[in-house]
Parts: structure tokens; sequence; C-alpha cells
């Protein structure tokens, strides 16, 4: 009767052991995903146009606090939006290839004003600057367009 109830006891220790182990496995597995899903320094051939994912176009400066602001949003939403985003970040302050992409990128969505950073573009919607203001308007462009987004396709040769 003993040896059952240790037999017993080991095995539903087993089952546990193994089902924590596979918890923990599985959030290593989405970690990753999420970690593809964000880059916060791109280069142009990075680019993957996916008809089941948008891409999140993000230009921004080394040491901008409002810029900082709007990659912590990011990163807080990835884990519930990385099967439908690849953001990519595209560092402008320190990198002139990058400021030649983001002008590519404002006159193809029609922009003749100056703009600032950070600089967003999803589908042909595009944000400057960021204020949290902003945020529900983009998780709703993530959850409205990740299909066939109106993507802006570059010449990766810029």
């Amino acid at each position: 009767m003993k040896k059952k109830r240790i037999l017993i006891i080991s095995v539903i220790m087993l089952i546990f052991i193994i089902f924590f182990t596979l918890i923990i496995i599985s959030n290593k597995t989405n970690e990753k995903r999420i970690n593809l899903s964000i880059t916060m320094n791109s280069k142009i051939s990075d680019i993957v146009y996916d008809e089941n994912k948008i891409n999140i176009y993000m230009f921004w400066g080394d040491g901008c606090p409002h810029c900082e602001e709007e990659w912590k949003f990011l990163k807080r939403i990835a884990p519930k939006y990385y099967e439908n985003i690849n953001v990519y970040g595209f560092e402008v302050w320190n990198h002139d290839s990058n400021v030649k992409i983001m002008e590519e990128f404002k006159n193809k969505l029609g922009i003749t004003d100056d703009i600032g950073i950070p600089f967003m573009v999803i589908g042909d919607k595009y944000f400057i600057g960021y204020d949290e203001a902003y945020d529900k308007e983009i998780i709703n462009e993530i959850k409205n367009n990740y299909k066939d987004s109106k993507d802006i396709y570059l010449d990766k040769n810029l």
C-alpha cells in the first residue's frame, strides 16, 4: 500500500514537472516570435511583405524620449498582435541612409510639410510624434488592416 501511494505521488509530480516545463518552453517560443516581429534597427532589405501581416515602419532617433515611449507601447502590444504585425525601426539621427528611406515614405504618402520623429507608418496612415491618444487608433489600424494591408512598397536599392 505504501509503495502504491509513493508511485502515485511520483507520477503526479512527474506530470506537474512535464506540464510546467511545456509552459516554459511555450512562453520562450512565443517570446522569440514576438521579438522577431519587432526590429528596432532595420535595413530596407529586412522588409518582408506578407498578406497576413501589416508592416509598421517606425522612424526614430536615439535618445528621443517620445520615440522611447512609442517603442514601449509597441513592445507592450506585441504579445497580443505579433502574429499580425512586423515592426521595422529605422534610426534617423545617426544613419543618413534611414533618412532617405523616411523621405521616400513621406513622398509616397504625399506629405509636403516637414515631419518630425517619431514618424510611424501603418498602411496608408501615418503618425507624427507620439501621444498615448494615438494608441487606440494604432491598435485599430492593426486589427482592421493586417490582412491585405495598403503597404507602401519601396525599392530595396534605396
